[in-house]
């Protein structure tokens, strides 16, 4: 980054050799993080990175007539296009490289209806989806309403708590807090089901209760 206004900050204190390591021309330290980085992230497929840089100039850190350091020096980019990617060859294009009309200050500060903040979302959305298919989760249940998974658009919905799975009267069972059966409903004290008990007569076949499996329609 730009360290010529930090300088003079530091003088000759012990952070000096931290803020010089910092300089966007020849630093080692930075060259050493950038291959590490590189390592850690694996090869093309393991990983994805997006970068995003400042396009307008901040300004700088200058000392006043009473000896106080404020950000009225000259403008200059602090962080140069150069320094701010690091994406691998495969991520050179416009696709993972994104430009923000922004000093460096406000790189990531958003407001309402912020035109950069849809950029920055849709590239974090997108990052998310290729996740899950990578993670065999891409026929998850998606709401294309609220873009949340885990259940649909037209699903139930509870209007009293706002989960969605259950109407607000449905069936509601006081002991355990779960939907479709109520405290007092027939329950098995071996496998934890409703609607039968455990020495109930169980098919083996169909795996329903009520019947054994010479009774079974389904042999």
């Amino acid at each position: 980054m730009e360290i010529g206004s930090l300088i003079p900050m530091v003088g000759d204190g012990p952070n000096r050799f931290l803020i010089e390591s910092l300089n966007y021309s020849n630093s080692q330290i930075l060259t050493i993080q950038h291959r590490d980085f590189h390592k850690a992230l694996g090869g093309k497929g393991d990983s994805e990175v997006f970068c995003f840089y400042e396009t307008l100039q901040s300004p700088t850190a200058q000392q006043d007539k009473f000896g106080a350091w404020k950000m009225t020096g000259p403008d200059a980019i602090l962080v140069t296009k150069s320094s701010a990617i690091h994406c691998r060859p495969w991520e050179d294009g416009a696709e993972n490289i994104c430009a923000l009309n922004r000093t460096h200050s406000e790189m990531v500060k958003f407001k309402p209806n912020d035109s950069d903040y849809n950029i920055v979302k849709e590239k974090i959305k997108g990052l998310s989806r290729r996740a899950l298919i990578a993670r065999g989760l891409a026929n998850d249940i998606n709401n294309d309403k609220c873009n949340k998974f885990g259940h649909s658009a037209n699903g139930p919905r509870c209007y009293k708590c706002g989960e969605f799975g259950h109407f607000a009267n449905d069936l509601h069972c006081y002991k355990c807090g779960g939907y479709g059966h109520y405290a007092n409903d027939v329950h098995c004290d071996k496998c934890g089901g409703i609607g039968h008990y455990a020495n109930d007569p169980h098919c083996y076949k169909c795996h329903a209760y009520g019947h054994f499996a010479k009774e079974c329609s389904m042999r």
